[in-house]
């Protein structure tokens, strides 16, 4: 067979030249030589005439035809290349002072049939290798021949600036510079390779003293980086037409690197805009600062950092022995606790709940479904687990309210304690020990869930909702609870003592019947506690206008019993009179109702009295909230029962501000001037007209 022929210098030897399948050999085409690099599987080297190709493919165990790609024009050379651009070649090498055996010997000298069987042989390291040779070659090496592998880089490249071919008399142009992006030359003719042998060894390194375990790691490593080259090559290649990938990615670039330019500039502007407002502030009084930062002096500082103080004061403490003796008296004999679940078209969500409270610990249980009017199939579900034995199920044909259907399942239940959930939560299964174990004092009447957002991960709103149920849930009640000014055991989740709901009458219409019912229990001299292990999992509203309006009938009741019903518990000539309960309204009506009250007039003097610091001033309080949150955030997560799915909010906290600043404070204070005006919480579509009715006209509170 014909060799290439080279007139450069260190020229590649014995390198095959086949007849081109398309068209006549260009003899320009031309080959770069570097140094080789030797893949050893023997620490000997030597350096004698090439064994041919088809000898002993087997011994380094390559298979360059799974990684490599073909391209027409190179494949008449004999070279196998593609856009890995690389080329392996075996050269074997005899033993130092053999020569190559004449054509009538078939075997190299020390070479030996082989049966096919594994041949144990030891590593670099000492270690045993089973090494597996085909017994299609029909021959074994001698021992103390190697074989070196000659790796090849073939470059693909274009030809001059405009896809002209490369002059024949012409030296060999570099290759140039591709931008991320670019194609790929789309014609034959504009190719031409070169193929180089990589260099043996490192400069002033020898071969023969590398570890062979970091060869073989290195030569993966290459491996892996061909198979990714060629498989970007086959994704982008022109061949298959797929330009329309190679342009998204160009597109994406460009935007990443736009992005950056954008997140420079904000970054430069916030810089330059704390400069300058901490050039204003320094030329002002402390007064002029103090009514600057009210707000933030007044609200933050009293409801953020004296409540972590609070926390980490109760992290200290360790439970008392009279919980852990209460604790092993329910284990011995658990008493009998009834779980009402009224319901209004819970269809879809009633089977998840009665299946969470099934798994419950806690052995003695009974559940109690009522179907308040139900349309949507909420009664076929509930007879079906009734047959089962499950729960104890109840109808109403029709329609008188969450508190109606309460009140129903508290007069057939027969447990001594009463655990009041919605139909769609769910619950961790140790959360009705959990409820239980804070009756260990006897004052205690009621005891609070902990709640959090099980659909957090829905949108920027379940998102914010979930923030504000970790920290004004998971935190804010437990301080409250722990100063004894916890008003609100919610309806989604909460115990209580059979006896304090019948003497005070049970759930009263709602809306905002779980305030009402927390409320009553301690006027009659009980106390609320938290349990914040309890867990509850219930879904958020998602959609903006469906967030509003439970807002909106929320805030409605909180102005409904506070500056209405129980407005008196304020009085001290009224008995009974407790502090902590003045403490507790007090709390609710100063922070959030009177505050937000007052948020819009503050506004309209901060941009009379400074109307050039206004923007100024606001950004600053915006962002002492943000710095604030985040660490009222990290003290929520580090006693979080689920870590991980809450840090995962931690990148939402400066919109948390905006949510709960902004938003929340606006809805609250349209809220709060409905119901004072129009008393639109006694038509509220949420219970039925006629249940208002009656229940205003029988309602001994």
């Amino acid at each position: 067979m014909p060799r290439l022929q080279d007139r450069r210098k260190g020229a590649v030897p014995g390198m095959p030249l086949a007849e081109p399948e398309h068209g006549e050999f260009d003899p320009s085409f031309s080959l770069r030589l570097r140094r080789p690099r030797i893949g050893i599987h023997d620490r000997r080297a030597a350096h004698l005439p090439e064994m041919p190709l088809w000898a002993s493919p087997h011994r380094c165990r390559i298979q360059p035809s799974r990684l490599l790609c073909r391209l027409p024009r190179l494949r008449p050379l004999g070279i196998r290349t593609g856009s890995a651009r690389l080329v392996r070649r075996l050269q074997y090498v005899p033993p130092a002072g053999r020569a190559d055996r004449g054509p009538g010997q078939a075997l190299p000298i020390g070479a030996k049939r082989y049966s096919g069987r594994p041949r144990r042989t030891l590593g670099s390291h000492g270690r045993r290798r089973y090494r597996f040779r085909s017994p299609r070659s029909g021959i074994e090496e001698p021992r103390r021949a190697r074989v070196r592998l000659l790796r090849r880089r073939a470059h693909t490249v274009a030809g001059a600036a405009g896809g002209r071919k490369p002059r024949a008399d012409g030296p060999v142009p570099r290759r140039p510079r591709r931008q991320h992006g670019q194609q790929s030359p789309s014609r034959p003719e504009d190719r031409f390779a070169v193929a180089q042998p990589r260099p043996l060894s490192r400069p002033g390194c020898a071969s023969g003293n590398r570890n062979l375990s970091h060869r073989v790691a290195a030569r993966r490593r290459r491996d892996a980086r061909i198979r990714r080259s060629a498989a970007l090559h086959r994704q982008t290649s022109p061949h298959r037409g797929d330009r329309q990938r190679i342009e998204q990615h160009r597109l994406r670039k460009s935007a990443s690197l736009t992005l950056h330019m954008y997140t420079y500039t904000v970054y430069q502007s916030v810089l330059q805009f704390l400069q300058n407002t901490l050039n204003l502030y320094a030329g002002m009084s402390l007064g002029q600062l103090f009514l600057a930062f009210w707000p933030f002096l007044l609200i933050a500082i009293p409801r953020y950092i004296l409540s972590e103080i609070v926390i980490l004061v109760l992290s200290l403490r360790r439970e008392p022995p009279a919980k852990a003796a209460f604790v092993a008296r329910m284990q011995n004999h658990p008493p009998l606790v009834s779980v009402l679940l009224p319901g209004y078209n819970e269809a879809k969500t009633l089977e998840t709940t009665v299946v969470a409270l099934r798994e419950q610990s806690y052995p003695n249980l009974e559940i109690i479904v009522v179907s308040d009017g139900s349309t949507d199939g909420m009664g076929e579900i509930g007879r079906k687990f009734a047959r089962l034995g499950w729960v104890r199920y109840f109808e109403h044909r029709i329609r008188g309210g969450k508190s109606s259907a309460a009140n129903f399942a508290l007069n057939a239940a027969r447990g001594d304690y009463i655990v009041i959930c919605d139909a769609d939560s769910t619950f961790d299964t140790d959360s009705v020990w959990y409820l239980m174990a804070e009756f260990y004092r006897p004052n205690v009447t009621a005891v609070a869930g902990n709640l959090r957002v099980r659909n957090f991960a829905t949108n920027l709103l379940t998102r914010c909702q979930a923030m504000q149920y970790l920290m004004s849930i998971g935190v804010g009640r437990r301080v409250t609870a722990w100063f004894g000014m916890l008003f609100i055991v919610s309806g989604a989740f909460g115990a209580f003592r059979r006896e304090a709901l019948l003497s005070v009458g049970g759930w009263d219409t709602g809306p905002g019947e779980d305030a009402d019912l927390t409320t009553k229990s301690r006027v009659i001299g009980g106390q609320v506690a938290f349990a914040p292990k309890a867990m509850c999992m219930t879904d958020a509203p998602d959609k903006w206008y469906a967030y509003f309006r439970q807002q909106m009938r929320w805030n409605r009741s909180t102005v409904r019993f506070r500056l209405r019903r129980y407005r008196w518990m304020l009085y001290p000539m009224h008995r009974p009179f407790v502090w902590t309960n003045v403490l507790g309204m007090l709390d609710v009506v100063v922070f959030q109702i009177i505050f937000a009250a007052i948020f819009p007039f503050y506004l309209i003097w901060l941009y009379d009295a400074y109307p050039n610091l206004f923007w100024y001033i606001v950004a600053s309080i915006m962002l002492l909230y943000v710095v604030v949150n985040y660490i009222h955030f990290a003290i929520a997560v580090a006693f979080s029962e689920r870590k991980r799915m809450d840090l995962r909010l931690a990148i939402y906290i400066p919109l948390y501000g905006l949510f709960m600043g902004w938003w929340l404070r606006t809805v609250r204070l349209l809220a709060y001037a409905d119901e004072w005006l129009f008393q639109s919480s006694y038509k509220e579509p949420y219970v039925p007209s006629y249940v208002q009715e009656q229940s205003r006209d029988i309602n001994p509170w």
